[in-house]
């Protein structure tokens, strides 16, 4: 009994010193758009059901918690997709002229700049190239309507102008350029980003956003299919 309350003692106090919590309780995954649906990249493959079908059938004891078994089998599913994708990497995915603005950009500007060349982001670079923040089309719209008072006549009427630097998103996500395509469609999908800027020392070399991934998985895919044809 001595012995016992010894060792319980013992992992009580390593448990707190560590902040390990136990038993082990899966995060609940939020929804990007704050809907029921699941996210995108689990609607296709092994879903939560199937796992739980799974335990019911196999029965008995297994020495690993639910959700621990569930990182497992997804961190292998994805392992076995970035094999097959072979060497898709952010670089060759991405869109290397890329369109930014400067943290003195009007908002004005800005909103001319993304509807001449029909984007949804604009990364914002300092005076040496340094990437410093991002807007978006629903980043302008608030402020816009804002300086019009609600006319959109007047949308960008007389006033103080507004600059990107007052309303940009900062920090900004961003992705090396030898990152696998693998890993950009959690970013892309489950998190709800449009727009990722691609890195290479430091410096923005280019960005992937969600038509750049699907147009690159689309043509991979295609030629997987001829070259299983040839075979």
């Amino acid at each position: 009994m001595l012995n016992a309350l010894i060792v319980l003692a013992v992992a009580i106090g390593y448990n707190r010193l560590t902040g390990v919590l136990y038993p082990k309780i899966g995060m609940p995954r939020k929804a990007a758009h704050a809907t029921a649906d699941q996210p995108a990249s689990e609607r296709v493959g092994i879903s939560s059901s199937d796992l739980d079908d799974a335990l019911e059938e196999l029965g008995g004891f297994v020495d690993v918690t639910r959700p621990e078994l569930e990182r497992i089998i997804l961190a292998t599913e994805r392992h076995a997709v970035q094999r097959s994708l072979g060497g898709l990497t952010a670089a060759r995915v991405m869109s290397r002229d890329v369109q930014f603005a400067t943290p003195q950009t009007t908002l004005q500007q800005a909103w001319k700049q993304l509807s001449s060349h029909h984007l949804k982001n604009l990364p914002v670079l300092d005076g040496s190239g340094k990437l410093v923040g991002i807007v978006s089309l629903s980043d302008l719209v608030g402020p816009a309507m804002a300086q019009a008072k609600f006319s959109w006549r007047g949308l960008f009427g007389r006033g103080k102008a507004v600059t990107l630097a007052q309303i940009m998103s900062e920090p900004v996500i961003t992705v090396d350029s030898d990152l696998q395509a693998v890993e950009l469609i959690p970013l892309l999908c489950d998190r709800g980003l449009h727009c990722l800027p691609v890195l290479e020392g430091g410096k923005v070399v280019g960005v992937v956003t969600q038509t750049d991934l699907i147009a690159a998985l689309s043509q991979h895919l295609l030629a997987q299919d001829r070259l299983a044809k040839a075979a």
